[in-house]
């Protein structure tokens, strides 16, 4: 239940590590990961709104109507 924030925690702390060691070096590694949570949270969203519409390609059991 936990897993997934856990990793997204994990995958966003570092980034913050890679960019204040690192440096100009690993600046789009940082940046990927930190905002890996934006990225999720709009990937679930859009999932959300295809559903909604009936577009997503999902089981029949998950679809309304």
């Amino acid at each position: 239940m936990f897993g997934a924030p856990a990793a997204i925690g994990a995958l966003t702390m570092a980034g913050l590590a890679i960019g204040l060691s690192v440096g100009a070096a690993g600046q789009h590694l940082s940046s990927a990961l930190v905002g890996s949570p934006v990225a999720v949270v709009v990937w679930v969203w859009l999932r959300v709104q295809l559903r909604r519409l009936g577009t997503a390609t999902s089981p029949a059991r998950y679809r309304r109507g």
